[in-house]
């Protein structure tokens, strides 16, 4: 019993690795990137929508409510740049031009 319950638990951690491979090899954007996805979109809009089209912090918050929240936000007016952090990832956007908006940093 004991052979059949140190085998059955081989199986599983090797199902599991594969399966984790598996979802790297094949699905870049797995649910451990979505930090690094919303920070990257965050940054850029609020960038572009703070020094491109003019608008306050304030209803910058508010068109973008949908957004997950960044748990630290920094604007720098003079540079005009936005570096925003959700949970564990951190981005960086910058104003690239007026007619192109903002780009990451």
């Amino acid at each position: 019993m004991k052979k059949f319950a140190k085998n059955a638990l081989k199986f599983v951690v090797i199902v599991f690795c594969a399966g984790w491979l598996y979802t790297k090899l094949f699905w870049p954007s797995t649910f451990t990137d979505a930090p690094e996805i919303l920070a990257n979109l965050y940054a850029k809009e609020l960038c572009t929508c703070r020094f491109v089209v003019g608008q306050s912090l304030e209803r910058c918050y508010e068109n973008h409510a949908i957004i997950m929240r960044p748990t630290t936000l920094e604007i720098d007016e003079a540079a005009r740049t936005v570096s925003v952090r959700v949970l564990w990832a951190t981005a960086e956007a910058k104003v690239v031009s007026e007619r192109f908006g903002c780009g990451r940093k």
